[in-house]
């Protein structure tokens, strides 16, 4: 069987363009031929050099900016799009990651003509018709584009979602068996001891660490802050000001407006207490949870937090560290309060703020709870297993 993915995610860094990798690396275990077209039009080279030979920029580098020169770029790219298409006439599937309403089109009629199974993989909602931001005209094009796509899932052989939300908001409206839950998350144990192995990001003196040091850390994105600032003012005075002095958060963002996380960390008064890195190489991140003693998975946005569902669950479970979250999305099906990571229901601060220095003065419950979080990973996200549901 032949293959091709199509998405414009940030391959393969942010958590969609992890995802996009372990798809494919979950469909090349099962015997099957794999090609990645890589769509969006602001690669970074970085990522472009850590990239498999299976992945194809239609695009080159150029850092990412929203403006009108943007918009003409896209537009290009999708023609790009059109004519490098003719290159795959012969596959037997193609998978579109995301909600895009001229992508569809484009690659539908595509499908359509050559007789190719078409997939589409949603994994969120329209986060930008929730950001102060949206009253752009990138912004306005951006939400018109995704808001559109629902007029092409007439031509969409199976649709993905990976959150019960997304399950429920589309067998509304298009046939129930067109809709196919798929993993909200996939790992590939091996990938990850080996990244682990060979990519050390840090020494601790570089960071300031003493042996003693409680390292909290979260990897990921800040464009949507709100649980990044939940945990941080539920850390600040009764935990970091009145309490503890050994404690040391690292911040490494991927994606987002930094300089609205630096402003709240000062208003609190906290700044000594905090690492912020704007964004690293993805191998290095496994060496950055080795060092953590405790994983933070904030919820981002409202309806956002509860139609996606956080890729970095995954690795967070390998990782073997003790985890702390709110309840949003799914998450309870596979976090288990008290078994394999402390969780509270969203706003509640005092029950966050006992699960936190629970896990600030309990070793042996950190030790415990991450033993738990391997065996859920293994049980539930291995990447070859999740792969199979775009094969039946």
């Amino acid at each position: 069987m032949h293959f091709l993915i199509i998405t414009r995610a940030n391959y393969p860094s942010s958590s969609w363009g992890n995802r996009v990798r372990m798809i494919a690396k979950g469909l090349i275990k099962n015997g099957v031929k794999v090609e990645v077209l890589v769509t969006h039009p602001w690669p970074r080279k970085e990522n472009i050099d850590i990239s498999e030979d299976f992945v194809k920029y239609l695009s080159p580098v150029q850092e990412k900016k929203e403006n009108l020169f943007s918009i003409l770029k896209q537009i290009k790219t999708l023609f790009v799009l059109k004519k490098t298409l003719e290159e795959y006439k012969n596959v037997d599937k193609i998978l579109l990651t995301g909600d895009r309403w001229l992508d569809s089109f484009f690659i539908s009629k595509f499908c359509k003509k050559h007789k190719i199974e078409f997939l589409v993989e949603v994994v969120d909602e329209v986060g930008r018709q929730f950001d102060k931001k949206k009253n752009t005209i990138y912004s306005i094009l951006a939400i018109i584009n995704r808001k559109l796509f629902n007029s092409n899932l007439t031509k969409i052989d199976k649709l993905f979602v990976l959150s019960s939300f997304l399950e429920n908001k589309y067998k509304k409206i298009m046939p129930s068996n067109k809709v196919i839950r798929s993993s909200p998350t996939l790992i590939n144990k091996e990938d990850y001891l080996y990244k682990l192995k060979n990519f050390q990001y840090f020494k601790n003196e570089e960071l300031s660490l003493t042996k003693n040091d409680i390292l909290i850390s979260y990897v990921g994105s800040c464009e949507r802050p709100n649980g990044i600032f939940f945990f941080l003012d539920a850390i600040a005075y009764e935990i970091l000001i009145n309490k503890y002095t050994n404690i040391k958060i690292l911040f490494v963002f991927h994606l987002g407006n930094i300089k609205t996380i630096e402003q709240h960390i000062s208003k609190l008064a906290i700044s000594k207490n905090i690492i912020i890195i704007p964004g690293i190489n993805p191998y290095y991140i496994p060496s950055i949870y080795e060092r953590s003693d405790i994983l933070i998975l904030p919820e981002q946005g409202d309806v956002i937090a509860n139609a996606g569902f956080p890729g970095k669950v995954g690795e967070y479970l390998i990782s073997g560290r003790a985890i702390i979250s709110t309840n949003f999305s799914d998450l309870n099906n596979y976090l288990i309060n008290d078994y394999n990571c402390l969780l509270s229901e969203i706003g509640d601060v005092n029950t966050y703020q006992k699960n936190l220095e629970t896990l600030i003065n309990d070793k042996d419950k950190r030790i415990k709870l991450g033993e738990n979080a391997k065996i859920t990973g293994q049980k539930y996200f291995n990447y070859i297993n999740a792969a199979k549901i775009y094969l039946e």
